[in-house]
């Protein structure tokens, strides 16, 4: 799981404002994610690393920083 949650922290990165959609993120899940994508966004919300609002997802500053901490393991 630790991997998907990096994976999903580095896609918001990389978005203005570090905002996405939830269906641009069920897109992504289909090919990058091993673990379904309300599973994944539910453990990241509850560790604070996002946002959840409405039909938006963004990257908070503690999930900058546990990006920040374990972008090793994307290599």
């Amino acid at each position: 799981m630790k991997s998907d949650v990096i994976l999903l922290l580095h896609e918001l990165m990389y978005k203005p404002k570090g905002n996405m959609r939830f269906s641009e993120i069920r897109r992504a899940q289909s090919y990058k994610f091993s673990i379904e994508t309300r599973v994944l966004l539910l453990y990241c919300v509850e560790r604070a690393f996002v946002d959840f609002e409405h039909d938006c997802i963004q990257l908070t500053e503690a999930g900058l920083d546990y990006y920040l901490a374990n972008t090793r393991l994307l290599s």
